[in-house]
């Protein structure tokens, strides 16, 4: 699923790159920030901001490093 979002995400496809990124979540059994930085971009992208900067902020604290 995350790599569908990818794709559907370099298309412009915001909506449906946060519904796989979303799914890509759930299924995932580890929190993986990259998931939430990708699906917070796609919000942010769709101009739904409240949800980004929370996506965002569980992937900077899962991994301190992402900026």
């Amino acid at each position: 699923m995350f790599f569908r979002g990818l794709l559907n995400f370099q298309l412009h496809r915001f909506y449906d790159s946060m519904i796989d990124f979303s799914t890509a979540i759930e299924l995932e059994e580890d929190s993986n920030p990259v998931y939430y930085l990708a699906r917070g971009r796609a919000f942010a992208c769709m101009g739904i901001l409240t949800e980004a900067m929370k996506d965002i902020s569980v992937a900077v604290n899962l991994d301190e490093t992402i900026q």
